[in-house]
């Protein structure tokens, strides 16, 4: 929880490619758990047609340093799966265009290695269709705190307009006590509108050879 009140900072203007850093001082709970705390981070905005925004971040604290420890066998340490980073190829997705989705993905368990790990990648209200190959993966075997970087073509729809559009990543997997878990973790996607210059309506007036005439057009 915050140490004051005040949960939110307001920013002002925040310019195309402009980055700003935000500090809270927060306290965490004497009941804490060692792994898999959750802060959420909500930005709410106006884009410069002036239309309200929002997005959402999960974001993870690990390590927290708690009394006793957790062995292998121990069911209450529950290994949870996150999205450490992801990146798109092209940097800028525009409706229509064809782009690499690439996530980094992490076991941020201390105490237990998973197995069977399969990973499915879909979109809500089909924004983003898959190109080639499947929308799923497996691995087998993951160590406590390992990383494994994927990555997926995807095709924004022609129709999209410019927003924010959510990709889910599902997990599912198991320790090796045979206990089985699921998560989804959603990145949100900036997609600008596809806009093209359209010539029609081309109204040309009576013309003579040698002399001036008229052409309009929409």
């Amino acid at each position: 929880m915050p140490i004051d009140s005040k949960d939110y900072n307001y920013i002002g203007t925040l310019n195309a490619n402009d980055t700003k850093t935000q500090t809270f001082a927060i306290i965490a709970s004497s009941g804490i758990s060692s792994e898999n705390n959750v802060i959420t981070v909500e930005v709410t905005y106006k884009d410069n047609l002036n239309n309200e925004q929002s997005i959402s971040k999960n974001i993870y604290i690990l390590g927290v340093d708690t009394e006793g420890n957790v062995s292998e066998d121990d069911n209450s340490a529950k290994p949870k799966m996150i999205i450490s980073s992801y990146g798109l190829n092209p940097t800028e997705v525009v409706a229509g265009d064809i782009f690499t989705f690439n996530f980094t993905f992490k076991n941020t368990s201390r105490e237990k290695k998973i197995r069977n790990l399969k990973i499915t990648v879909s979109s809500e209200e089909g924004a983003f269709i898959i190109t080639r190959g499947s929308n799923t993966f497996y691995v087998e075997e993951m160590a406590r705190g390992a990383m494994l970087t994927r990555g997926i073509e995807l095709k924004a729809k022609q129709d999209l307009t410019s927003n924010s559009y959510k990709v889910n990543v599902a997990f599912g997997y198991e320790d090796f006590n045979g206990n089985e878990y699921n998560s989804t973790e959603t990145i949100n996607i900036p997609v600008t509108e596809y806009s093209k210059l359209v010539i029609n309506s081309v109204y040309p007036g009576e013309g003579y050879v040698n002399s001036v005439t008229n052409l309009s057009f929409d």
